[in-house]
């Protein structure tokens, strides 16, 4: 099982961070959006994109560099 969180970045109000996780809450991928409309966003494509490739895709992290 794959779950995409969405959570406030505690260091930056005004950002927000995806995490795609395995079942253990391991975090196959993350990053970092402005908008949690846009972090939604990446987190659901990179879901969809780690089920596409088979898992064949390395930790992967997106968005602007934090506190930036």
């Amino acid at each position: 099982m794959l779950e995409v969180t969405i959570t406030k970045c505690e260091c930056s109000p005004t950002e927000w961070e995806w995490r795609v996780c395995d079942a253990s809450g391991l975090a196959l991928m993350l990053g970092w959006q402005k908008s949690r409309t846009d972090a939604k966003y990446e987190g659901e494509k990179a879901l969809f994109n780690l089920l596409a490739s088979d898992g064949n895709i390395p930790l992967r992290k997106s968005g602007p560099i934090r506190g930036h």
